[in-house]
Formats: structure tokens, C-alpha cells, sequence
């Protein structure tokens, strides 16, 4: 049973040419996006299309899986991704409006305060081989409507 305001969502690890947008024209179609909902409730629910149309690009769920492995700040997934410090933060910040990220408070290693990024209460990231039976039924359920 799900509870109130909860989200479960498988990732896809790998570099995947069928899913990955680098590759949109190529020969292979988009099948499995980075990231799919396996189940919402509450607030989640209300809000599948717009948190799966933000997580459009590998670059946005490889900063969710970063923040679901260590709680970092802002400058530590920086300096893992290399991307600018004003994409993070406008994806960062989208990812709190949503609900999926928070910040806490922190000490840094040289005694500075700093915000900790972390995976909201209720929101759980799966590996896509952890969750093949949910893939399966999600993925039958988008055939079946389609």
C-alpha cells in the first residue's frame, strides 16, 4: 500500500541509446525514459506529467541519483558533473518546487554553514533491475493506452 504524498521511481543506471535524448533520430526510439514513476500518491500523483517532463534529459536524473547515493551541496555535484553552477541550480530548485528535493542545514568540512541536498520524505529511487515487475505493469498499462 502507498502512502500519502509518496513517489516511487525506477532510474535506468546505464547509458541506454533507447532512452537516452542524445540519441533522438537515430535509429533507436526513446522506450524507456531515464526515469519512470513506478508509484504516486498525494501531491505526486497530481503532478506525474510535469515531474516526468522535467526529467527529460540524463543530466536531471543523474543529479537525482547523485543526491539519492550522498547528501551533497550545491557545489559538490558541481564539481561531480562539471555542469555550471546556474543549471544546477535552476534544476535544483524545480526539483524542490516539485517536492522531490530538500535542503537541510550543514557544517562543511572547513566549519561553514551550507545547504545538504537530499530526496524528500517519501520519495524512494529505484535501479531499473530492482523493480522489473512494477517496469513491466507500468510499461503494459502505457501500451494498453496507448
Amino acid at each position: 500500500m502507498i502512502k500519502k504524498d509518496s513517489l516511487l521511481i525506477a532510474v535506468d543506471y546505464t547509458h541506454n541509446t533507447f532512452s537516452c535524448h542524445n540519441h533522438k533520430g537515430d535509429l533507436f526510439p526513446s522506450i524507456i525514459n531515464p526515469l519512470t514513476i513506478l508509484e504516486s500518491s498525494g501531491k505526486f500523483e497530481k503532478n506525474e506529467e510535469e515531474i516526468l517532463d522535467f526529467f527529460d534529459t540524463d543530466s536531471k536524473v543523474e543529479i537525482l541519483r547523485i543526491i539519492s547515493n550522498k547528501q551533497l551541496n550545491l557545489l559538490q555535484i558541481k564539481k561531480i558533473l562539471g555542469h555550471s553552477y546556474g543549471t544546477l541550480h535552476s534544476h535544483i530548485k524545480k526539483m524542490k518546487d516539485l517536492g522531490i528535493v530538500e535542503s537541510k542545514d550543514g557544517i562543511s568540512e572547513r566549519g561553514r554553514a551550507e545547504k545538504i541536498l537530499l530526496l524528500s520524505e517519501g520519495v524512494q529511487l529505484k535501479e531499473l533491475s530492482e523493480c522489473q515487475e512494477e517496469l513491466k505493469s507500468v510499461l503494459e498499462e502505457q501500451i494498453n493506452n496507448y
